[in-house]
């Protein structure tokens, strides 16, 4: 009988003869490049699901996004721009195919190098399993009350914000928020968080053997909490790069044996990204109705040859391959950054008011070059941590900022089995924000990961060891008496 994994594996080289068979640039080494690309990450595919034996979500979602962002979308947006009149991309940059060549070896380079550095220092972490129990210590006992607290938190919270959250929901996702960018990080990214925050506090004292009595209260808690959560994170209102993370914290908690091993998390983000939303798109653009098509599914076949599987791929949501060779000729007409532009999104968190000098982030620049030079007016777009790393430090930049991803995924791995269920669940909501923060920019993706680092870890760690400080110490004071 064919195992799982087996099947996953067919089913992604299928995809990727699909891919491959529509693909003809006029330029052989393009061609050539995207197939050494492909062989780097099927290399990963193989060692992620048959070899590695420990848990990583983390390369998981490092596989799919590549895969994704760097070799299936760019395949398609060339292969349709190829004959046509006008050869550019939906950023109006236009298909050079030395920039191109030079993005594939910069992909290929950093794609290379991580993996190399992946399996070089991953061997210190070495348990497969996850462990979802916490420790039992004595501190554990104030959880009952921090949830109480988190909750009355969220509720303050709640009250506070409520004109903005009605604001938030009325305002179309074009119109740009009327409060500062700093205000609406605090705001979206760390107050707003503090619902799942509560989850994982009150989740964890659940666990905890206290009385029946108090499990019903902790349960009510939790309800409150859910309903506080579908407030602030509304799932039609909330973007994908945030609801990832948070629907993979709640599976962690409450459905551990669905992310539980590599084949489950790669094959669930494969088939969500790579299968389900394109199916999504075919669905729900097609030009016959819901009857007709009821009656004559062939004509879901007339959609695919027009390209309704992959017209999805054309939008800004896929631009990160077309802005790294924007960020290659930017370099060549300005030179490197040497670091100074990564200081706004390492000092993220201090103002522009006080700052007035403070760098802008690399996706704007990037944007300005595309309205400067080319006359794309939209500036809000990408760029891919492989780029930001080319724009800082050249080919070394590439290098070294691979062997700083893993660095920071190992530390992640270690607090995925570290048995502490702050940390372990600040490490899932990263597996998922990955995607975001390899998509770019990394201001914002340092942004979001620090609100959700202060939200899901700091502020719980630090209020617990301070009730249970509290709490221990007038225990001391009663026994004295």
């Amino acid at each position: 009988m064919i195992k799982w994994r087996d099947l996953f594996v067919v089913v992604y080289l299928l995809v990727s003869l699909f891919h491959f068979w529509n693909f003809q640039p006029e330029n052989a080494y393009i061609y050539m490049l995207f197939a050494a690309n492909f062989v780097v990450i099927t290399l990963m595919v193989i060692y992620h699901l048959y070899i590695e034996r420990s848990y990583s979500p983390f390369l998981s979602t490092f596989i799919v996004f590549n895969y994704l962002f760097f070799l299936v979308a760019p395949m398609t947006q060339i292969t349709q721009m190829v004959g046509s009149e006008q050869m550019i991309f939906v950023n109006k940059f236009p298909l050079k195919e030395d920039l191109v060549i030079k993005t594939l070896i910069l992909v290929l380079i950093f794609n290379g190098s991580f993996f190399a550095f992946y399996l070089k220092f991953k061997t210190l972490v070495f348990k497969r399993s996850v462990s979802f129990k916490t420790k039992q210590t004595t501190g554990n006992r104030s959880l009952p009350i921090l949830s109480i607290i988190w909750l009355l938190m969220g509720l303050i919270i709640l009250f506070a914000n409520f004109e903005f959250i009605i604001y938030e929901l009325n305002r179309p996702s074009w119109q740009a928020l009327e409060i500062s960018v700093v205000e609406g990080l605090f705001k979206t990214k760390i107050l707003f968080v503090v619902p799942l925050s509560g989850i994982v506090i009150t989740t964890k004292a659940i666990r905890l053997k206290t009385s029946v009595s108090n499990k019903w209260v902790l349960y009510i808690v939790l309800i409150l909490f859910f309903v506080l959560l579908l407030v602030f994170k509304n799932p039609l209102l909330t973007k994908r790069h945030e609801l990832g993370p948070i629907f993979f914290i709640l599976l962690f908690l409450y459905a551990p044996k669905m992310i539980n091993t590599n084949l489950k998390v790669c094959g669930m983000i494969f088939v969500a990204m790579l299968i389900g939303f394109p199916l999504a798109q075919l669905l729900t653009h097609v030009d016959y109705g819901a009857q007709e098509l009821l009656y004559n599914p062939s004509l879901l076949l007339v959609e695919v040859e027009k390209g309704a599987l992959t017209n999805g791929y054309y939008s800004l949501n896929y631009d990160a391959f077309l802005n790294i060779g924007v960020v290659i000729e930017h370099v060549s007409n300005h030179g490197l950054s040497l670091g100074y532009q990564m200081l706004s999104g390492i000092l993220f968190f201090v103002p522009r008011a006080i700052w007035t000098g403070k760098p802008p982030s690399s996706g704007l620049i990037v944007g300005n070059t595309l309205d400067n030079d080319y006359g794309f007016s939209f500036t809000n777009v990408s760029n891919p941590f492989v780029s930001e790393a080319y724009h800082n430090f050249g080919f070394f930049g590439v290098i070294f900022f691979s062997f700083f991803l893993v660095c920071v995924i190992i530390l992640f791995m270690k607090w995925l089995r570290s048995g502490n269920l702050f940390k372990q669940c600040t490490a899932i909501y990263f597996s998922l924000h990955l995607l975001m923060f390899l998509r770019g920019d990394f201001t914002n993706g340092m942004a979001y990961m620090g609100g959700a680092l202060l939200s899901l870890y700091l502020l719980p760690t630090l209020a617990q060891a301070l009730l249970n400080t509290f709490m221990f110490s007038n225990k001391k004071l009663a026994i004295s008496k």
